[in-house]
């Protein structure tokens, strides 16, 4: 008896399921734009409360989007700018056409990697240095410097 019991209780679940079921759609629609509908008049009046400029007739809906604009702008640009697009440009003297770059004419910085690099050879670093102005010519004291550096390094199996 308690076996049928069982059965009967599944039975009656399985059929209130299909009966309930082909009612249930609409009327569950209906429940639920009635909910969002006052959800959505409540959000509102929160908002229009909470911000007295919103008594002139601002849309709360304009006010998010616009947030949202600003913040992803702000995320771009930040992101932009970690990734290097907004560099700062270097500082650095020109070179006259007709003048040959010398290592005193650059970064200190640079200077002093180059010399390390040379073990303080000046007249080899001078060398290089006008070797790469004649190859490359119209570029600053630092660009000069820095493919000098960056060939020593290469060549030497540092790159």
């Amino acid at each position: 008896m308690l076996k049928l019991l069982h059965l009967s209780a599944a039975i009656a679940a399985i059929l209130g399921a299909q009966i309930s079921s082909s009612s249930l759609p609409i009327a569950a629609q209906t429940v639920t734009r009635e909910v969002e509908q006052s959800n959505r008049e409540f959000l509102t009046a929160q908002i229009y409360r909470s911000n007295p400029r919103n008594e002139e007739g601002i849309d709360p809906n304009l006010m998010l989007a616009l947030a949202g604009l600003a913040g992803g702008a702000a995320a771009i640009a930040l992101a932009a700018r970690n990734n290097g697009h907004f560099k700062s440009p270097v500082k650095s003297r020109p070179v006259a056409v007709g003048g040959s770059v010398r290592v005193e004419q650059g970064s200190r910085h640079l200077q002093k990697r180059l010399m390390s690099l040379l073990h303080d050879e000046r007249e080899t670093a001078n060398r290089l240095l006008s070797q790469a102005q004649k190859k490359n010519p119209h570029q600053s004291v630092d660009w000069y410097m820095e493919k000098v550096i960056y060939d020593l390094k290469r060549d030497r199996g540092g790159y």
